[in-house]
């Protein structure tokens, strides 16, 4: 999975049916894993906050929550690949 380093934060390349894919194989494969969901509010937390950049480095996927992420992803590269994820989107895509 291709991903945009936004100052350190590993933010996936994905959109809603790729993300929940993912998450699916992970499921059925029985993998543990976790998945965050951050905009650019998260993306400035982490730069003060070890632990939140910890976080969003170490998690499996880390998809982008908010239309400026998404810009900034399409800026380095990723133009086809990366839309905004909402978390209940995300979430009732795979339920």
């Amino acid at each position: 999975m291709r991903t945009v380093s936004i100052l350190g934060v590993p933010i996936a390349a994905v959109n809603l049916d790729q993300a929940a894919s993912k998450i699916e194989s992970w499921i059925r494969n029985q993998e543990k894993a976790y998945v965050t969901v951050t905009g650019i509010h998260g993306i400035m937390e982490s730069q003060y906050d070890r632990e939140i950049k910890l976080i969003h480095k170490n998690a499996a996927m880390c998809v982008p929550d908010g239309v400026p992420t998404v810009w900034i992803g399409k800026y380095y590269g990723q133009k086809l690949a990366v839309s905004r994820l909402r978390q209940s989107e995300a979430y009732f895509s795979i339920i």
